[in-house]
């Protein structure tokens, strides 16, 4: 199981920010980006030119089993 950090990143939800911050638990990167589609399905805001698909994570770092789990954190500016 992975940690996988992107710190600042455009288009990950439907607001106007590009500094959302998203965590995502999961078992490799792959499943990780298909997570995150799963999520932003979800919450009717996919966009695959978010950095999530497009860059590597600015962090992914080795941790004990657990569940599988998407975190997004966006902006809190205006919107």
């Amino acid at each position: 199981m992975n940690l996988y950090l992107w710190k600042r990143v455009s288009d990950a939800t439907w607001r106007m920010h590009d500094e959302a911050g998203v965590v995502i638990i999961g078992l490799n990167l792959v499943s990780a980006r298909f997570m995150f589609r799963a999520w932003q399905n979800e919450h009717s805001c996919f966009n695959d030119r978010c950095a999530v698909y497009l860059l590597d994570p600015d962090e992914a770092i080795p941790i004990a089993p657990r569940a599988p789990i998407v975190y997004v954190f966006p902006d809190a500016g205006c919107c």
